[in-house]
């Protein structure tokens, strides 16, 4: 009786346990957030790199290091209309992007464009990612903030799709490199002009609502 005992309790110990344990989480994380060329001051092209993992992600906030900005005046600005109407023109260029996901079980490599886009309202800067997927290409707009705290810049990304053709999509990651120099040759990306660490942070929200952050630094 003893040993059937001790075995009934250490079944339930196994049960809490097993429950007790916590499902995943949506998780982000940023491996990559660096010029090409970390002198201060430097025009080089800036690679950005997030990966997210158990969950759809909807929205995305970049915090950008204080003193890395771009110039939106380095090309002329693309209208909406145009963008809209997949014309915008080859000078307007400002990065490309590569996107990461999963469509109906496989994994799909999408590539894009970045555009400077005209502003609305009274933000700085707009960017538009154009990505080629095999529906069509997929237009996403992205506003630039001045943050008030330290002068460094903010980028929004909002209702990132979680479907295609009435299929789930999960992206795995996203990546984007702004150029230092774009084809104008004028200079769009510039390092901080002071010596130290430089983080760039990034703040994710699912279509579950989970909420999730990541960062990462240079010199």
């Amino acid at each position: 009786m003893r040993g059937r005992a001790g075995a009934v309790a250490a079944l339930a110990l196994a049960a809490i346990g097993i429950l007790a344990v916590p499902a995943h989480a949506f998780q982000v994380a940023v491996p990559t957030a660096s010029p090409a060329d970390t002198n201060a001051g430097q025009h080089s092209d800036v690679k950005l790199r997030i990966e997210l993992s158990d969950g759809q992600v909807r929205d995305l906030d970049i915090h950008f290091p204080p003193g890395l900005v771009g110039d939106p005046n380095a090309t002329e600005r693309c209208t909406h209309a145009q963008f809209e109407g997949g014309g915008c023109p080859p000078e307007t260029k400002v990065g490309a992007s590569v996107t990461e996901a999963t469509l109906l079980g496989l994994p799909q490599t999408l590539s894009g464009e970045i555009f400077n886009l005209q502003p609305r309202g009274e933000e700085p800067a707009r960017l538009g990612i154009v990505t080629d997927t095999p529906g069509g290409p997929l237009r996403l707009e992205s506003p630039v903030f001045l943050r008030p705290t330290d002068g460094g810049l903010d980028s929004q990304i909002r209702d990132i799709p979680n479907s295609f053709s009435g299929f789930p999509i999960t992206i795995t990651a996203l990546e984007t490199t702004l150029l230092g120099t774009t084809a104008t040759g004028r200079a769009f990306m510039q390092n901080p002009t002071s010596c130290g660490p430089a983080p760039t942070v990034v703040d994710a929200r699912s279509y579950a609502d989970e909420r999730a952050s990541g960062s990462a630094s240079f010199d």
